[in-house]
């Protein structure tokens, strides 16, 4: 998979050039995204029967390297993107999976601190507060949101949860 790792090294300019930019805004460009995606970026860790690409965890985190080379706040935000597609693969009953990856067109940025509170319906559970969850903004209408929460229980300690929910056009969770 050394082809994407040049292809990240072939950024660097322009991760370069945008780096005041991206500061500024705090997340990359639209341009930027465009360019993770037709490099294959965001479906590095997505499992093969998804559309995914599969790479080994090596180089996946050379890809990253060289984007935090040209630019690491830029790095960070591809990584955080990307790399919860690990998690879901391997947390996430496969059923859960088909529904998250779909294609293969799968970037989900997370928060994993619980953010709130959820309460158990008769058809399972609800979240009723708005929370914050982890965006990048350039991807946010076709991306996922994930955030952790405290499903409250009548007895005992509650335990943590993680819920994912497709963002609308607005970029709500």
């Amino acid at each position: 998979m050394s082809a994407l790792v040049d292809r990240a090294a072939a950024l660097r300019t322009l991760l370069i050039e945008q780096a005041p930019e991206t500061e500024r805004r705090t997340y990359y460009s639209q341009e930027l995204h465009e360019a993770f995606d037709e490099a294959g970026f965001y479906r590095m860790l997505v499992p093969r029967r998804y559309g995914g690409l599969e790479v080994d965890l090596g180089t996946f985190l050379r890809v990253i390297a060289e984007v935090a080379a040209g630019d690491l706040s830029a790095a960070w935000c591809l990584c955080l993107a990307s790399a919860h597609a690990l998690h879901v693969g391997t947390l996430y009953e496969e059923r859960a999976q088909a529904e998250l990856f779909g294609d293969g067109d799968f970037r989900s940025p997370a928060v994993a601190a619980p953010t709130g509170s959820a309460v158990r319906t008769d058809d399972g559970w609800r979240s009723p507060a708005r929370g914050p969850t982890a965006r990048a903004r350039p991807m946010r209408p076709t991306s996922w949101g994930r955030r952790s929460r405290r499903p409250k229980r009548r007895a005992g300690r509650p335990a943590r949860s993680c819920c994912s929910s497709r963002r609308a056009a607005s970029g709500r969770c």
